[in-house]
């Protein structure tokens, strides 16, 4: 696995309060690219849920609760 967090490119929320966020990134360069992980969590850098979203460059969630922060890292891997 890669070691470089993907700074996020869009962030959105549905409008009327939706307990939802997508998130959109650039997508890595590298040849060797395998995908993304998307890492999830209430506290800034520590993420208790992660998801391999494979090579898609955004990423919609709907089970976050309303009125909690949420923090989010995005990191690419590579094949090996």
């Amino acid at each position: 696995m890669l070691g470089v967090v993907l700074a996020v490119a869009g962030l959105s929320r549905p409008a009327f309060g939706a307990p939802a966020v997508s998130l959109a990134w650039d997508a890595n360069t590298e040849s060797d690219l395998a995908g993304y992980v998307v890492s999830t969590g209430t506290q800034s850098g520590v993420y208790t849920n992660t998801v391999d979203v494979g090579n898609a460059i955004t990423w919609t969630t709907t089970t976050l609760a309303p009125g909690q922060r949420y923090y989010f890292a995005v990191q690419a891997y590579n094949e090996a």
